[in-house]
């Protein structure tokens, strides 16, 4: 494995902390240090390599529930566009409608070489496909594990015009632009157990705490008024 690239992995340098940079200096000049930082990173790559290979065995051993689950999901109204609201405010924009309300069904699939994200949607302003699938290469092997494996995606936005010409939509963006890290964010957050999401009750927002709290304030002021 390549010193350098060890280093890289193992080491996040922190800008303008003079601490980091002097222990990679140390770090670099002394050999045994170099190969103890070798050797956890080697296993550490095994750890995450064994964690793929149990989440795909996990998925193999469910797959036949998640079939099974998929079409009564749908027949509950709103189900997905629900769950990633509750999920994924992030993913909210300018549009008093955003994109992830349109979505009618999700679904993961796995292989040993890739997982998939297959988003469906009705008929709405922002794409011009309903059904976007994101895909995910995952390493076959402990080398594969030090490289970059872009996601890839089919998503077709609309050109907006009009008034909607300056609308952004977040959940879009990533459709458009989908990272590795943000699918398999996605997949821990809601494809496991969906149902608790949806039957969970939305988060209160903040903007009604302060209001409270104003109304509060309002209330001494007139009693002290009237005392």
């Amino acid at each position: 494995m390549d010193i350098k690239r060890q280093k890289k992995e193992v080491i996040v340098e922190k800008e303008g902390d003079d601490g980091v940079d002097i222990l990679l200096e140390k770090i670099g000049k002394n050999k045994e240090l170099l190969k103890v930082l070798q050797t956890i990173t080697e296993i550490e790559g095994e750890r995450d390599f064994e964690t793929i290979r149990i989440d795909k065995d996990q998925y193999k051993s469910a797959k036949p529930l998640y079939d099974k689950r998929k079409p009564l999901l749908t027949k509950l109204p709103n189900f997905w566009s629900n769950v990633f609201k509750k999920s994924f405010p992030e993913f909210e924009g300018s549009d008093d409608k955003p994109l992830y309300e349109y979505l009618t069904d999700f679904l993961v699939e796995e292989t040993d070489k890739e997982f998939t994200l297959k988003f469906t949607f009705s008929k709405n302003k922002f794409l011009s496909n309903q059904e976007v699938i994101v895909t995910c290469p995952t390493a076959t092997t402990k080398e594969e594990m030090l490289q970059d494996l872009p996601a890839t995606t089919n998503a077709k936005a609309t050109p907006l015009t009009g008034e909607d010409e300056d609308s952004f939509d977040m959940f879009l963006q990533f459709l458009e632009q989908p990272t590795p890290e943000q699918c398999i964010n996605i997949v821990g957050a809601v494809w496991s157990t969906p149902l608790d999401i949806f039957q969970a009750e939305m988060p209160v927002e903040d903007d009604d705490d302060e209001d409270d709290d104003e109304d509060g304030k309002s209330v001494e002021v007139e009693e002290e008024a009237n005392e």
